[in-house]
């Protein structure tokens, strides 16, 4: 089933609010992904995943310390906890396939999101490996503790923050 924005899940920052849409949609298409169970298609969703969260964190990193949010912390140790889950995850994609070609699994430092191809970033991806059920329910409960724990309690908690800046003061600093 789908993640749809709601209004009630706004933060009182449109363009914050306009990123946590798309981060919906792209969590949406992991999830679409790991039900045709292709490889090559859930690792290139998670790798736009993780590129936009690291867009998306910063901004928002940002925009708390321009108001001294005072969950700031909190919300920072969150970003960072996700960004490694996503990629411990997405390494995890690789290796299954990496031994059974009997190539060298890559090392999780070695992950270039900046690569156009699997051949580039020195990865063996391979639909013809059957994917680990657990890993998919892994992948699943990231993005769904995150979305409905992450961006609805923790990045909620800023809309009174943002609210009583008013929109014009909010524009300047966004």
């Amino acid at each position: 089933m789908p993640i749809i924005w709601q209004p009630t899940m706004s933060v009182g920052a449109k363009a914050i609010d306009d990123e946590h849409k798309y981060l919906f949609s792209l969590v949406n298409c992991v999830e679409l992904a790991l039900k045709t169970g292709e490889v090559a298609s859930i690792a290139l969703f998670i790798d736009q995943l993780a590129d936009y969260c690291q867009e998306h964190f910063a901004h928002e990193e940002k925009l708390q310390l321009r108001i001294k949010y005072p969950y700031y912390l909190e919300n920072k140790t969150q970003h960072v906890q996700i960004l490694e889950n996503l990629l411990t995850l997405r390494q995890r994609l690789v290796l299954p396939q990496a031994a059974t070609e009997g190539d060298e699994a890559p090392e999780l430092s070695d992950y270039d999101p900046d690569a156009s191809d699997a051949a580039t970033s020195g990865e063996v991806v391979c639909d013809k490996a059957p994917i680990d059920a657990k890993l998919v329910a892994e992948i699943t409960e990231l993005l769904r503790k995150w979305v409905l724990e992450h961006v609805l309690v923790v990045d909620r908690k800023m809309h009174p923050f943002l609210s009583r800046l008013g929109p014009t003061k909010l524009r300047e600093l966004l």
